[in-house]
């Protein structure tokens, strides 16, 4: 199974922040941890940056993007507002971009909210439109696009009632969902507050059969904390039996939190990885996540 990671969570664009890393030296570091893709994520840095100049970074590094993270969708009711309409014209301007980078799966986060239960009926109609909007311009590049199960209660996609109603109501074969599974852990909707393990495993039932991409991280639950494996409540050997079985076949993305997972062998301790001058932490760091994904998922 190929690895991926969302290098959204290195703020790679910005090599000055704690955790920044130059893009140009990011590739390589992946490669030799043993990573075969990558999420693309969003920013001005990248967006100014030639698709052309990104792909040779990365070509050269032996790697490529399978993925890429969409800017959010806003959360306004009304499908015919100038504001909504100049929002979906953006993100489909960044489909054109992915397209460019060769990106067969772009994700998108729907708005958190919190949204009133009562308002929920009417936002999921909207997001059944804007979705099949965003997939028929898509479509053109070969491209899928992966609505992403969030976790805060009152957003929309961490309710099983929601997800449902979209999963039946989607007519695009280039639709589907990136299945968080920390988020699925995390949900702080009801039904997950009393009885977090059944809720996890309704959210696999209810979406394996259209899920298009994954988001792997550790968790506990009402958390999204963007852990290692071994750290949180997640039964990893039982999910990846799980995903053994519907056959995927697309690289796994890792989406961990590199402000607080620089973990070596089984150490569980919570550190920085430290200024962005600090390559040595940060391949150790993903090796150390590339073994530990191996080691749950080689035994499942």
């Amino acid at each position: 199974m190929q690895l991926s990671i969302n290098i959204g969570w290195f703020e790679c664009q910005h090599p000055s922040k704690d955790f920044g890393i130059d893009f140009f030296t990011l590739p390589a570091i992946l490669k030799k941890a043993g990573f075969a893709a990558a999420e693309y994520f969003p920013s001005v840095g990248h967006f100014s940056m030639n698709p052309k100049t990104i792909n040779k970074i990365m070509r050269n590094a032996g790697m490529r993007f399978f993925s890429g993270h969409l800017p959010m969708v806003g959360g306004q009711l009304s499908f015919d507002a100038p504001v909504y309409k100049q929002r979906l014209e953006y993100i489909k301007d960044w489909i054109d971009y992915f397209a460019q980078l060769g990106i067969q799966v772009a994700v998108i986060h729907p708005d958190e909210g919190p949204f009133p239960l009562s308002e929920h009926q009417a936002r999921m109609e909207l997001c059944v439109k804007w979705a099949h909007a965003l997939a028929h311009h898509a479509a053109k590049y070969g491209m899928k696009i992966a609505v992403e199960t969030t976790w805060m209660r009152g957003s929309l996609f961490a309710y099983h009632k929601n997800l449902q109603y979209f999963k039946d109501r989607i007519k695009a074969d280039n639709l589907g969902f990136c299945f968080d599974v920390g988020h699925a852990y995390a949900s702080e909707s009801p039904a997950a507050k009393k009885d977090v393990e059944k809720h996890f495993w309704q959210t696999w039932e209810i979406l394996k059969d259209r899920i298009f991409t994954f988001h792997l991280h550790n968790t506990y639950p009402c958390v999204d904390f963007h852990n290692p494996f071994h750290m949180g409540g997640i039964d990893f050997k039982r999910f990846f039996s799980e995903l053994k079985k519907m056959k995927y076949e697309f690289p796994l993305t890792l989406e961990l939190n590199p402000g607080k997972c620089l973990v070596i062998g089984e150490r569980s301790d919570i550190k920085s990885w430290g200024p962005a001058e600090n390559n040595s932490n940060i391949e150790k760091s993903l090796c150390a996540a590339a073994k530990m994904f191996h080691k749950y998922y080689d035994v499942a």
